[in-house]
């Protein structure tokens, strides 16, 4: 797909002289494309993150994600005069969407040169356009974008989540407070219960899970073992750590993934479990704090995914986090389901 965006003039200036003028070119972003998308992002106005993070988060997002196709449209680019000033990205997420297996198309990255953003909706659309069929989310919007998102009909289930913050080492707060540098994690880790584990051994229980354990909600990101290599690879410019608990019988009951979201502090940023059952929610919750003390972090903060998961933080005061999650649905699928609110938290730490 490609459309030509015409530069604007003032009301009443004459236009440029057409020797001067270069028509904006917007593009799908080609498979080889990669080293020049990352060049622009590195290059980008305020931008400190160097090239070689730009390569790494590229291919993170698409050859190394497991929801990424053949053929799959990865976004746009934007160019005049053959050089690109403007890209948005768009990142495969597998799903499962009305008892289907899917895959939902995450925005991300939205960058255009200042002299340039007369062609900024001509991307979006044309983003738009090319995933059309599939559920589309956008869940790091600024201002002006949701104002954009709402007009084209966006759909946000909700403004604020519920979260508990539990304490996990007082006395680590104790000395944060003394101005003592806080935990950093600065690899990938992975437990089975209480005990360090491998990445494969990890990963096959959590597949293990996935196909054996409680049927998925209707509209959920896919845990398999595969979306959890990929959340907690090495290279990431955060460290998380990736957690199974497993029932007395030794089978899974229960996966999370934790992100240390910095200046001591970590985030229970996805889990998964039967949360018809209260036993298997407190048992992540209860681990993911005991990891997280043991690492070195103050406070876990805990979203409330379930009611369930709710119940396990016990008497901790909940309060509300504002997040910014918006999605699109298919116009073959009717509109909007606040199911998707599964989708849009927790799903999208890329």
């Amino acid at each position: 797909m490609v459309a030509q965006c015409a530069p604007q003039t003032a009301p009443g200036k004459a236009p440029p002289p057409t020797t001067a003028a270069q028509p904006l070119v917007i593009s799908a972003i080609g498979h080889d494309e990669v080293d020049a998308i990352a060049s622009f992002y590195a290059g980008f106005e305020d931008e400190k993150r160097p090239l070689s993070f730009w390569r790494e988060r590229l291919r993170l997002w698409w050859h190394d994600n497991p929801a990424f196709q053949q053929g799959w449209h990865q976004g746009v680019k934007m160019t005049s005069g053959g050089r690109v000033v403007g890209v948005l990205s768009a990142v495969p997420v597998c799903i499962r969407s009305g008892g289907q297996d899917a895959i939902g198309a995450s925005l991300t990255t939205w960058r255009v040169e200042k002299d340039h953003r007369s062609g900024s909706i001509g991307m979006f659309e044309a983003v738009l356009a090319a995933h059309a069929g599939r559920p589309v989310f956008d869940s790091t919007p600024t201002q002006g974008v949701i104002r954009l998102l709402k007009h084209y009909g966006f759909d946000q289930p909700r403004t604020h989540l519920p979260a508990a913050r539990l304490l996990c080492n007082s006395w680590n707060l104790l000395v944060r407070a003394c101005g003592a540098s806080p935990a950093r994690l600065g690899t990938s880790l992975f437990f089975v219960n209480a005990r360090p584990a491998g990445i494969e051994e990890a990963a096959t229980l959590v597949d293990d899970l996935w196909n054996h354990g409680p049927a998925p909600f209707d509209d959920v990101g896919v845990k398999d073992g595969a979306y959890f290599r990929w959340y907690c690879r090495e290279g990431r410019s955060n460290g998380r750590f990736g957690l199974v608990v497993t029932d007395a019988a030794g089978r899974p009951a229960g996966m999370a993934i934790c992100l240390d979201m910095g200046n001591g502090v970590a985030w229970l940023v996805d889990m998964w479990c039967d949360f018809a059952s209260p036993e298997a929610a407190a048992q992540i919750v209860s681990q993911a704090r005991w990891h997280a003390t043991r690492l070195g972090f103050h406070c876990l903060w805990v979203p409330h995914f379930q009611p369930a998961v709710a119940a396990a933080c016990g008497r901790s005061r909940s309060r509300e986090l504002p997040v910014n999650a918006f999605f699109k649905l298919p116009a073959s699928e009717g509109g909007s389901r606040s199911s998707h609110w599964t989708i849009a938290v927790g799903d999208f730490g890329i």
